[in-house]
């Protein structure tokens, strides 16, 4: 599935332009004198190694935490805030480019990805990486915790059906000149590396329900679930799913879809319903659903439905010939021809299937008994 993936040329106009703007924050004079530590570093959907490639009008976003430590620590959220906002206004391209959001300052690019950037300061009744970040509209804090999820809390499920990973790259700390003489710290992260075909399984299957996502929601932008909110409810589901024994990846990946739905949790007041997706990096706080309605809900469980059942008959082609295996995926996954996914999954599971690379264990640790799939041609059950 690497069409899914960014093209090398999107990889490379994402990495100038997060280099380009992480050089106009440090360099920034809005936020000279005022920080002992400037961190810039990654976050969301890129972080995770889920981004996915656009395609027709949809865009990609790049996430960026602009994590500050102030000498001062007595900032109201609008004022860190308004902070960022000014230290990009300094800048003669990227002022014209701004867009103010609630939590973040949008910086829409004219090809087809914006890079977010989201003002932090620490939470300092927790330990790092917990943050509070602003909320413009609501005038108040909100915490968060984008750099544990991807690093600790994704990355441990993800290693629990074990490929031929490579580790998540060693931050790279650069010094500004300038700064080191303000004695203040800076720190940019480079963006991670893709893995390609070593990427882990779930990795890949959340891009692969995002892309359902994007298509299914093409015209309803409006009740479209967001990449956190998806990303936590698949591992979430992967996770419990690898509690069970299965005879294939096949019905594996059947139970992970089927059970999406079920990792929204719903409560009723007063005939009032609120439904919550809780960060798990977070201690809780943070809930990815807290803007949900009756009418949110309702299109996520339709489209979930609908999700499972075209993953199901797709997986359920193995008594097929190829030729009408292929006609399944053509007719059922969105964008399947555009994105040559035929050729591409076979390819990436005949290799990790045929090299023994794919295992499921019926236990969450990876040190326990690991039962290897067999080879298999395509998706077919063994």
């Amino acid at each position: 599935m690497s069409k899914l993936d960014l093209t090398t040329t999107q990889r490379a106009d994402l990495d100038r332009s997060y280099g380009a703007v992480t050089e106009a924050l440090v360099n920034s004079a809005a936020l000279k004198g005022i920080l002992h530590r400037l961190d810039l570093r990654p976050q969301g959907s890129v972080r995770a190694r889920t981004v996915n490639r656009p395609s027709g009008e949809t865009r990609f976003d790049l996430d960026v935490l602009c994590w500050m430590e102030f000498i001062s620590k007595h900032r109201s959220p609008e004022e860190v805030w308004q902070l960022v906002w000014n230290a990009l206004g300094e800048h003669g391209v990227y002022k014209n480019m701004r867009e103010p959001k609630a939590r973040c300052i949008r910086l829409r690019f004219a090809n087809d990805y914006d890079l977010d950037i989201t003002p932090a300061i620490p939470d300092s009744t927790r330990p790092e990486p917990m943050l509070w970040v602003p909320d413009k509209s609501l005038k108040t804090w909100s915490a968060s915790n984008p750099i544990g999820f991807c690093d600790h809390w994704l990355k441990s499920i993800a290693a629990q059906l074990p490929t031929t990973l490579t580790s998540l790259s060693a931050t790279i700390v650069r010094k500004n000149a300038t700064a080191a003489a303000n004695t203040r710290s800076d720190r940019v992260e480079p963006l991670p590396t893709d893995q390609g075909f070593e990427k882990a399984p779930l990795l890949r299957l959340i891009q692969l329900v995002k892309h359902f996502r994007n298509e299914g929601y093409a015209v309803d932008d409006k009740n479209r679930p967001s990449s956190i909110l998806l990303t936590t409810i698949t591992a979430k589901a992967y996770q419990k799913a690898l509690l069970a024994q299965h005879t294939s990846l096949n019905a594996f990946i059947i139970q992970v879809l089927a059970t999406l739905k079920n990792e929204v949790g719903v409560t009723e007041t007063a005939g009032i319903y609120h439904f919550h997706v809780l960060n798990p990096a977070d201690d809780r706080r943070e809930n990815f659903a807290e803007k949900w309605t009756l009418k949110t809900y309702g299109s996520f469980t339709r489209w979930a439905d609908s999700l499972s059942s075209q993953v199901t008959k797709l997986m359920n082609t193995a008594a097929m010939g190829l030729d009408a295996r292929i006609e399944v995926l053509n007719s059922t996954i969105p964008g399947a021809q555009r994105l040559s996914l035929a050729d591409d999954i076979g390819r990436e599971m005949r290799v990790m299937h045929d090299t023994g690379n794919l295992r499921l264990t019926a236990v969450p640790a990876m040190a326990a008994s690991l039962t290897p799939i067999r080879p298999t041609t395509f998706f077919g059950n063994p």
